[in-house]
């Protein structure tokens, strides 16, 4: 079996310093829906990108399905977190 670097780093990460605190779900989900509304925001047509390119360092272009599929997303967590904001 072998490990990528990436796969090794955080092994020994996660073995030898201290455990990082844990924000709460509620702030895991804002900052999630924070990503989501940034992923809108970079693409011109106000479609949800379907992605961030790490190695580019870009956005990708929209997606319909990406869209179609965080709307109902967007609202259900709107209404859960009761955050008005989200429905638009």
């Amino acid at each position: 079996m072998t490990f990528s670097s990436t796969a090794l780093l955080e092994v020994v990460r996660t073995s030898l310093l201290p455990p990082q605190a844990v924000s709460k779900t509620r702030e895991h989900m804002l900052a999630a829906l924070d990503w989501i509304h940034t992923a809108q925001q970079v693409t011109s047509d106000g479609g949800i990108s379907k992605g961030y390119d790490v190695l580019r360092a870009r956005w990708g272009p929209s997606y319909p399905e990406t869209t179609g599929y965080t709307i109902p997303t967007l609202v259900n967590v709107a209404s859960l977190l009761h955050e008005a904001r989200w429905h638009d």
